[in-house]
């Protein structure tokens, strides 16, 4: 399951070709709606029944948008955008994997562990706070590949995301989420 970008950015095509989202709860929907609605193929990972999580989807863009400010056309686009799946497998070839889960520190370490072996060594991962970003950096086999994102709740609304490195984050993580929010049309603003 390889879902693709079209992006091409200045210079050249996206280096973002494949997304992933890890939690199918409030954030993680947000979070991914917002990828789509840049046109972002993403791949949503789920605990939950995938329909569910579709149907919820669904109902934030019904709900959540005016009719006005998105057509059906772009509503099914956003829908069609997001693969959801329970198979945590499918996220592995993906150049970003954002964490949308669990508030734990502990856990956070724990799946940012486990996340370093499924991965490839080029993927990099996203802590969806930026609270700890060093201890869960230090707890993967590439802490050069982990950087702290917090996207304001709901996503797909808030015109900024903040974005906190580590000492070792590398400057080609950087230079990805860089390009991730000019491609969303997000402000980035770099924190401590």
């Amino acid at each position: 399951m390889i879902l693709r970008s079209k992006h091409r950015v200045e210079g050249g095509a996206s280096s973002i070709n494949q997304l992933a989202v890890l939690g199918g709860g409030t954030v993680g929907r947000g979070i991914a709606i917002a990828l789509a609605q840049a046109d972002l193929p993403v791949i949503l990972w789920t605990r939950q029944e995938e329909r569910k999580v579709q149907r919820k989807i669904e109902a934030t863009l019904q709900h959540d948008f005016q009719p006005s400010s998105l057509s059906q056309e772009e509503r099914e686009r956003i829908v069609c955008n997001i693969y959801i799946t329970t198979e945590l497998s499918l996220i592995a070839e993906s150049d970003l994997v954002i964490e949308a889960l669990i508030q734990s520190v502990n856990m956070k370490k724990k799946l940012f562990n486990s996340l370093g072996h499924l991965c490839t060594p080029s993927t990099v991962l996203v802590a969806t706070n930026t609270v700890a970003i060093e201890e869960i950096a230090l707890k993967t086999s590439y802490p050069e590949r982990v950087v702290g994102v917090n996207f304001f709740n709901p996503a797909y609304r808030t015109p900024l995301i903040e974005v906190a490195c580590t000492e070792q984050t590398s400057e080609e993580t950087l230079s990805l989420i860089r390009e991730l929010a000019a491609i969303m049309k997000k402000e980035l603003v770099r924190v401590r």
